[in-house]
């Protein structure tokens, strides 16, 4: 495999493939994690995979696999196809998702989308600090079991000192 090929990962099989190659062994088409594309036009349609004509087995029939396009709306398009991602990955005219926000989302739009952004971000700091002071209260659960030999803090020294975190001074 060529090291400069955009490599994608199937969620349906699990198989790390690159272009061309849009199918699970199965015959299914691969399934990526989903990406957003914007665009400054809000109902551009673009082709993202040309008329193909492939041979059927040892018939020698020939079938024609039609030429794929994709809609955006409100000038955003979100797919998990690894081939409308590749075509898109390639296509000049996309925008920044930020460029995006000033070109379709109102001012009342953006704030609210700040604020989610923000409880959001609030709650994985909660979940992070609870899970940090799980593991605290499991070491110390650990440690005041008969015969462990890990020192304790006085509960002197636990209650006094900065709130900064600054170590104390003598």
């Amino acid at each position: 495999m060529d090291n400069n090929k955009k490599t994608y990962t199937c969620l349906n099989c699990g198989e790390t493939f690159s272009a061309p190659k849009w199918e699970c062994a199965d015959g299914r088409r691969h399934v990526v994690e989903a990406k957003t594309y914007y665009s400054a036009s809000s109902s551009w349609r673009t082709y993202v995979a040309e008329e193909r004509l492939i041979t059927l087995g040892d018939t020698g029939r020939v079938r024609v696999i039609p030429a794929r396009s994709v809609q955006f709306t409100r000038g955003s398009f979100t797919t998990g196809d690894p081939e409308d991602q590749f075509a898109l990955d390639q296509e000049p005219s996309m925008i920044s998702a930020d460029r995006w926000k000033e070109l379709y989302l109102s001012t009342d739009e953006r704030n609210k989308m700040k604020e989610r952004e923000l409880k959001a971000w609030e709650e994985r700091l909660v979940l992070q600090q609870n899970s940090l002071l799980d593991k605290v209260k499991q070491q110390q659960e650990a440690n005041a079991q008969p015969g462990a030999d890990v020192p304790t803090i006085p509960p002197a020294a636990r209650t006094s000192g900065a709130r900064s975190g600054a170590p104390r001074q003598a």
